[in-house]
C-alpha cells in the first residue's frame, strides 16, 4: 500500500514539474523569442504571440484592437499573421547589447532576410520591432 501511495506522489510531483517547465513563456534569448512567436503565429495563437511582444508593441496593438472593436489576441493574429507567413523560423546574426538586441530572420522563397529588434523586459526577451 505504501508503494502505491509513494508512486502516486512521485508521479504528481513529476507532472507538476513538467507543467511548470512546459508552460513558461519566457524567452532566454532573442532567437528563443522569435521561435516561440513564430510557432504561435503558425497556430494563430494570439495569446501566446502576445507573450513575446514588448510593452510598446502591445500598447499600439491594444489601441488598434479598440478602434476595430476586436480582442487584442485577434488583433495580434490579424496584424502579425500575414507578415510572419512570409518569414521562416531560421535566424542568423543575433547581436545583444545590454537589454537590446537584433536578429536576422530569413524570408521564405527569396533567400533575403529581415532585421528584427528585441528588448529585454522583466528578464525576458520580447520582440520590439
Amino acid at each position: 500500500m505504501k508503494s502505491i501511495a509513494f508512486r502516486t506522489f512521485v508521479l504528481i510531483i513529476a507532472a507538476i514539474a513538467l507543467l511548470t517547465v512546459g508552460c513558461g513563456k519566457g524567452a532566454s534569448s532573442p532567437t528563443d523569442a522569435w521561435k516561440g512567436f513564430y510557432a504561435a503565429a503558425q497556430k494563430k495563437d494570439g495569446a501566446t504571440m502576445k507573450s513575446y511582444l514588448s510593452k510598446g508593441i502591445l500598447s499600439e496593438v491594444e489601441q488598434e484592437a479598440k478602434k476595430a472593436n476586436i480582442s487584442v489576441d485577434e488583433a495580434i493574429v490579424k496584424e502579425f499573421g500575414p507578415e510572419v507567413a512570409k518569414l521562416s523560423s531560421s535566424t542568423t546574426d543575433e547581436k545583444i547589447d545590454g537589454d537590446k538586441a537584433t536578429l536576422r530572420v530569413s524570408r521564405v522563397g527569396d533567400g533575403s532576410s529581415e532585421k528584427l529588434e528585441f528588448v529585454k523586459e522583466d528578464g525576458t526577451w520580447k520582440i520590439a520591432k
